[in-house]
Formats: structure tokens, sequence, C-alpha cells
């Protein structure tokens, strides 16, 4: 990639390991393990750990998601969605995830600033589990796992954690950080659909105003751009087409309470036939209205 006028080579991003400086965590499950950890969740590692422990940010942000209302776990896939979980957003495209804690044991709400070594939950024993520990991993945009550098973390200073390697955790509180905000798509967040943007997209939406501009250059066959949205929770896709002129086009999304309540958002953007018909998709990008 290139940055200022020089080539640099693109790193896996730095974070710290999420336990309080001096705890001591053992790595139970690592990347690309053949049991949970593939395809999306590859690049997951599961910490030990025991229930109460308190779990600490490993880079600060903004809380994303969180939930802290559930008292069932086990070892079954059909524990899958039961999980309390804290999810912060580093304002940089990347989310760090925090799972299995314990019932009430989210100890920050959506919204809030966090600092690196800050306690943000409890570790427990909730969702697909087979006993106490903290699933972590570092996202992208499209929720997919990405590796992660966890530096002085061994006496070698090896950067990637080792299956049933024990680790001492020097994750120090950061004693001030700087107010933090929620990430934005990119301009070329749709050019796998032939789309670039005139400008970034939030994905947290002020549900006062609860207004999107969107405007960009579809560089494609079809005579329409569609917007499309599906609440993540139920409901189904509704698909808002636009003309565009040579390829350019604009449109303005709203949330009104009665038919987009506050919540999240699946969002895409396509190139659409007359009938407002698109190709399919693999993923979404995950919006919130709040």
């Amino acid at each position: 990639m290139e940055a200022a006028g020089r080539c640099i080579t693109q790193r896996a991003p730095r974070h710290a390991i999420p336990f309080r400086a001096g705890t001591e965590t053992k790595v139970v499950q690592a990347y690309s393990d053949q049991r949970t950890h593939k395809e999306d969740e590859a690049f997951s590692i599961d910490f030990k750990c025991e229930p109460g422990t308190v779990v600490v940010a490993t880079k600060s942000g903004v809380v994303w998601n969180a939930r802290q209302d559930s008292n069932r776990g086990c070892d079954d896939p059909s524990c899958q969605g039961d999980a309390n979980f804290v999810i912060v957003d580093h304002g940089d495209g990347t989310f760090s995830e925090y799972h299995h804690l314990q019932q009430y044991g989210a100890l920050v709400e959506p919204g809030e600033s966090v600092c690196r070594g800050e306690a943000i939950g409890l570790c427990g024993n909730t969702g697909y589990s087979s006993g106490p520990h903290l699933h972590y991993a570092v996202t992208d945009l499209t929720r997919r796992t990405v590796p992660t550098r966890l530096p002085r973390s061994t006496a070698k200073d090896f950067p990637f954690v080792v299956p049933q390697q024990t680790y001492t955790s020097h994750n120090e509180r950061e004693l001030a950080c700087r107010g933090h905000t929620y990430s934005m798509l990119p301009r070329d967040a749709f050019a796998q659909q032939g789309i670039t943007l005139n400008q970034r997209i939030p994905i947290a939406i002020d549900s006062e105003s609860a207004q999107l501009e969107i405007s960009g250059e579809y560089n494609g066959p079809h005579p329409h751009v569609a917007v499309h949205r599906k609440p993540v929770d139920g409901g189904s896709w509704s698909h808002q087409c636009v003309d565009h002129d040579d390829g350019r086009f604009e449109t303005t999304l709203s949330w009104p309470d009665s038919s987009y309540p506050d919540g999240f958002y699946w969002l895409m953007i396509s190139g659409a036939s007359e009938h407002c018909q698109s190709p399919g998709w693999a993923w979404s990008y995950k919006l919130r209205v709040q």
C-alpha cells in the first residue's frame, strides 16, 4: 500500500493481551483450529480464565455493542447465540471482540469510550463453550477475523499466539486517552459491486436526524443503482432503486421510527435491473441507528 508518497507494508494490528497486567493465561485454542476457529473465525484466540476474571480492552476505542443478560452455556452448537459479549470499535475499521462473558459480566455499554487496559467485562462460560474462557478476536468491517500481534507476550517476544502456550499480560491501563469515534465505511467499500462512493459512510447514525446522504459512481452494466437494507434481527430486505446519470447517482436514506426503529441494519449497494433486481452477495456491512 502507499501512504504520503511512499510504499509501506501492511502489518497485522498490534493489541495487548485482554487481561490486567500480571495476569497469567493459557491459550487453549488459537488460529485456524479445526474445532471452531476456521473460515471467518480463523484468527480467533481462546484464553483460559477463571470465572469472574476481569477482562480489559486490548486497545482504546468506543463500545459498539454489548450483551450481558444470558445465563446459558453448553458445549453444543445449540448455545451458539447465547454468549454475553463486548465489542469495541477502534475507529480505524477494526473491532476487538470479547465473548463468553458471565451473566451481568459486561461492564460497559454501547457508546462508552474505553482506554486500553480498562475493565470491560468478566470472564464466564456463556454461549457455545466447553468451560470458562475468553473468546477473543480482532475483526474488520465485514466481521471477518484478522491476525493480531501481541507485544511483550513471551521472553522471545514472538508476536503471535501459540496453542497451549502460557502468557503473562503486560496490559497496563492507559490513564488518559482521547475521545473516540466510530469507524466509517471507506469510499471503496462497495467496489466489488462496481460502486465508488463520493464520501465515506458512518456506521453509526444518530436516530434524531436518521438520514444518510449517499452519492457516488456506478461502473457496471445495470440501468439502476439499488441500496439494500435489512434489520439484523429478522425482517426482510428493502430495496431503494436510484437512477444514475452516466454512472453518477445520489440518494438519501431515512430511518423513520415506524419503519426503521433504532437498532442494527445490514447495508449493501449494487447495480440493479429495471425491476430493481440485483446480483446476490455473500455478506453485508452492519450499521447502527441509535
